[in-house]
């Protein structure tokens, strides 16, 4: 029977190669435990691989690309959900709110919350990703119970709500 001997380098070198591996999990669950949503948090980051590279500033702008599509679809669906009513309805007001809050999700408050936390200004960035979540609670509440779009509402609350906790963490 023949016994492997590894040699040093050969060891040194196993040991750096899987050492970031380890790394990566432990800042993405010590961020996580930072926010109110840890599963989220954990499950969202994890499948992103950029989140194995990634410090706390890039797991807060990962969150962010992740949001973005996230309440794009959500604005999609709402914008044509308001087509599909008559105006003057009740619905017609509910879904042309949500259609502008949306609007400014997607075009303002995502951009800019990305934008500030490149430039460090961490106040700013998370103030734009809790109106993220505001609005899309806001969106929801203009219904008073479950609607067409409260799926979409509540993935856009949550993870936004995981970006501003995240973003909040950092200063």
């Amino acid at each position: 029977m023949r016994i492997i001997s590894l040699s040093p380098f050969l060891l040194v070198v196993l040991l750096i190669v899987l050492s970031p591996c380890e790394s990566s999990n432990n800042v993405i669950e010590k961020t996580c435990r930072k926010t109110t949503n840890y599963a989220l948090c954990v499950s969202t980051l994890k499948s992103d691989p950029r989140s194995a590279t990634a410090d706390p500033a890039g797991l807060a702008s990962i969150t962010l690309d992740v949001l973005l599509p996230k309440a794009n679809a959500t604005f999609t669906y709402t914008l044509k959900l308001f087509e599909s009513v008559s105006g003057g309805t009740s619905l017609y007001r509910f879904y042309g709110t949500c259609v502008d809050v949306y609007g400014n999700i997607v075009a303002s408050h995502i951009p800019n919350a990305l934008s500030e936390l490149a430039a460090r200004k961490f106040s700013d960035a998370r103030g734009d990703a809790a109106m993220v979540g505001n609005n899309a609670a806001f969106c929801e509440e203009q219904f008073g119970g479950r609607n067409p779009l409260t799926p979409g509402n509540n993935e856009v609350h949550d993870l936004a709500t995981v970006a501003a906790d995240i973003i909040g963490s950092l200063g």
